[in-house]
């Protein structure tokens, strides 16, 4: 689809299209609006907020994850930043490694198109929810990406970096009254997928 490449880390970046909402982010660093992923360059991104230029990942291999381990369960961190990387900041505090933190270390060792990624605010993901329309849209947006888990994942949800007196918030598709929950066990296993932000 000529003319559907945004370039902004090139030069040569006279004209573009301009990225929108549910468009597709290319390991070359380029995006399109609609899916334009090959063998060489494949999408990494789904973008989710064009003003911070926070794209959305595939969802992490390896399944469900433990927020926390027996000893973080026990730190009620308050994690509450808008912005998740604030967040990660707060949990290095406790646990300098992430050792005591699964889910945050996995996105922190998340490499897929380079480093930068981290595990998202409830904030940063708040467009995911919504009735059930919505939800088929994004459903449909991670599917044309060629990320996996668009089926399971959809019944069971992500985690989110945010935490408030023990209890963290988790993106459920399962809950359509808004589509978060809270979680009070940190031990319960959900999928994973992290956020990056990027120049678009």
């Amino acid at each position: 689809c000529e003319g559907t490449w945004g370039t902004p880390d090139n030069d040569k970046n006279i004209e573009t299209t301009p990225p929108v909402v549910g468009g597709f982010y290319y390991k070359d660093g380029t995006y399109s609006a609609d899916y334009e992923g090959t063998d060489s360059n494949p999408c990494i991104g789904v973008i989710i907020d064009v003003e911070k230029g926070l794209i959305l990942s595939d969802q992490l291999p390896g399944g469900k994850m433990s927020w926390a381990t027996a000893a973080g369960e026990n730190v009620a961190t308050n994690t509450t930043n808008a912005d998740g990387r604030e967040d990660v900041k707060v949990l290095k505090g406790i646990s300098a490694d992430l050792s005591q933190y699964p889910v945050a270390k996995a996105c922190e060792d998340y490499n897929v198109g380079g480093t930068g990624w981290y595990l998202p605010s409830k904030t940063e993901v708040a467009m995911l929810a919504g009735d059930e329309a919505n939800q088929a849209k994004w459903k449909n947006i991670l599917t044309a990406a060629k990320f996996t888990g668009t089926g399971t994942a959809f019944v069971d949800g992500i985690w989110t970096i945010t935490e408030e007196n023990g209890e963290v918030m988790v993106m459920s598709w399962t809950h359509f009254s808004g589509g978060l929950r809270y979680e009070s066990d940190l031990q319960y296993a959900s999928y994973v997928r992290c956020v990056k932000r990027v120049v678009l």
